[in-house]
């Protein structure tokens, strides 16, 4: 896990005092923007462990930032793990920097970063899956959001108008470039 990631038990939720999109009179700061622009999804990738490639489900995007769920048992780590213990042990398998490749089966190596975990978003011995926050290594492009079909708005962009993109551009790839004027 990268220095200074967090431990959190349990989905963020209304009461959830580190989720920023509660009601607080503190400002929001560069650690809360990792709620700004993200995109719930279920996007098959796939992670670089010490062990070899593992399975993830990608279930929230941004531009900067990932949520990614994947199977304790498939990685060795015991269901009665404690949160501290579950840490450590995922510590052992995952270096600091990890390897994903986005939807490697329909795009290859198309969309592939470095990621850092920085969370552990939820997890407890009766859920079936960890949920890991990230950081990636450089932001999704735009043809990357368009390969992923996914609307990744820019900040300040709201997700109609972040669809209203992701469609034209969509139309402008599938049609390909106009003639030529001469």
């Amino acid at each position: 896990l990268a220095p200074g990631y967090r431990l959190s038990g349990g989905p963020a939720d209304e009461t959830d005092e580190d989720d920023p999109r509660t009601e607080s009179p503190v400002p929001m700061t560069q650690h809360d923007k990792r709620w700004v622009g993200r995109v719930t999804c279920e996007l098959p990738a796939r992670i670089l462990t010490y062990e070899g490639w593992a399975r993830v489900i990608v279930k929230d995007l941004s531009r900067t930032g990932v949520g990614i769920s994947l199977s304790p048992v498939r990685l060795g780590i015991a269901r009665e793990a404690g949160l501290a213990h579950l840490a450590r042990q995922l510590a052992q398998i995952m270096p600091e920097k990890v390897q994903i490749e986005f939807d490697p089966h329909r795009l290859g190596q198309t969309v592939t970063r470095t990621l850092s975990v920085v969370r552990i978003r939820s997890w407890d011995s009766e859920t079936t899956d960890i949920l890991l926050g990230c950081t990636l290594s450089s932001p999704i492009t735009e043809e990357e959001a368009v390969a992923l079909n996914l609307a990744l708005p820019y900040h300040g962009e709201t997700p109609a108008e972040a669809q209203e993109r992701l469609d034209l551009n969509q139309r402008l790839h599938a049609t390909g470039p106009g003639p030529e004027s001469s």
